[in-house]
C-alpha cells in the first residue's frame, strides 16, 4: 500500500529535521563520553587522539576551555 501525496510530502519535510535532531542527540552521547575520556587521560597524564564527525566546533570549544591540553585540529580530504 502507497502513501499518500500528503504523506510523502510531510515525510519529505520531515527528514531535514528528524537527521538534524538525531545529530544533536548523538553528538550529545558522544560529548559526555569524550569529556569523561578527557578527564581520564589528563588524570593520568597520557596521550589520546580522538577523531569524529561529531565533534563540531560549537561543541568543541568549550572542551578545549575546560581542558587546556585539548588541542583540537581539522584535517580537509579535498577529492579531486
Amino acid at each position: 500500500m502507497g502513501l499518500s501525496q500528503h504523506a510523502l510530502t510531510h515525510a519529505r519535510r520531515l527528514r531535514p529535521a528528524t537527521t538534524v535532531k538525531g545529530y544533536k542527540a548523538q553528538s550529545a552521547l558522544v560529548m559526555a563520553q569524550l569529556e569523561r575520556l578527557l578527564s581520564g587521560v589528563e588524570a593520568r597524564g597520557e596521550s589520546a587522539i580522538v577523531e569524529g564527525v561529531h565533534l563540531s566546533l560549537n561543541l568543541v570549544m568549550p572542551l578545549v576551555e575546560k581542558h587546556p591540553s585539548m588541542l583540537p585540529f581539522l584535517i580537509t580530504i579535498r577529492c579531486v
